[in-house]
């Protein structure tokens, strides 16, 4: 989901009222052809789009929903952010003698991005990543209303 966003293949496939080839995926975003067709078979097998034939894709409501870009904002943020802390808490635990923190500013997050700043202020330092945060939890407001 992350690479196809940033090759804008949920767009893409949006904007057509047709099928596309993966060769015109991959011109229109700029990517290999061979890596736009794996991407999209993963994507395919997911319902994330569909695939109507040998390298034919079309875009799915689930494609179309990609297309928000709150939601983007949100897989932008739990992929550079909360997954990359998710995948090294076990080398954190181990390293620190498997106990829990007890000084917010030494966690997770401190220990795998290498900074001394509590969460909301390595964000301000990141600018891109605070707008997503901001921006995905546009998101997650209007899903707790409904």
């Amino acid at each position: 989901m992350r690479v196809a966003i940033d090759l804008r293949l949920f767009e893409i496939l949006s904007e057509s009222r047709d099928c596309l080839t993966a060769n015109s995926l991959a011109k229109q975003s700029g990517a290999e052809e061979l890596l736009v067709i794996h991407i999209l078979r993963v994507l395919s097998a997911i319902g994330f789009v569909r695939e109507i034939g040998p390298q034919n894709f079309v875009a799915t409501p689930i494609s179309r929903a990609m297309t928000n870009h709150s939601l983007q904002a949100m897989v932008r943020t739990v992929s550079d952010n909360t997954a990359i802390v998710l995948q090294q808490f076990p080398n954190y635990l181990r390293e620190t003698g498997y106990k829990c923190p007890t000084d917010a500013l030494q966690c997770p997050l401190q220990w795998t991005f290498k900074t001394n700043l509590n969460y909301y202020d390595w964000l301000a330092a990141h600018p891109e990543q605070e707008k997503d945060l901001a921006l995905s939890m546009k998101i997650q407001t209007k899903a707790t209303s409904i």
